[in-house]
């Protein structure tokens, strides 16, 4: 799972437009991944590029584009506490209304 932290500055029309830019160039790289598959050498230390064949790489990241309910919220959250992942100062315990751009 991936969070996106918004700048609570950011208008909720940036927001959407971001994110709706990024549903479609994915849809673009899952219907012709060949294209972009030379961008993932950025990710790769340069001398390394003459022995990366990036023609067998996957699509790399994926972003799925559902709801993040209330009980994947408070999963998480209890996860992240369980597990000590963060100083009690940094947990925050923000309610699902406040922490989740609905």
């Amino acid at each position: 799972m991936i969070g996106h932290l918004i700048n609570s500055e950011a208008s909720r029309d940036d927001v959407e437009r971001f994110f709706r830019a990024m549903r479609r160039a994915q849809k673009e790289i899952d219907l012709a991944p060949e294209q972009y598959k030379h961008y993932l050498l950025k990710a790769i230390p340069e001398k390394l590029h003459p022995i990366v064949d990036v023609t067998g790489f996957g699509p790399g990241e994926r972003l799925v584009f559902e709801d993040y309910t209330r009980a994947m919220y408070e999963q998480t959250h209890r996860w992240m506490v369980d597990l000590q992942l963060f100083p009690k100062e940094q947990l925050g315990d923000a309610d699902y209304q406040v922490a989740v751009a609905l």
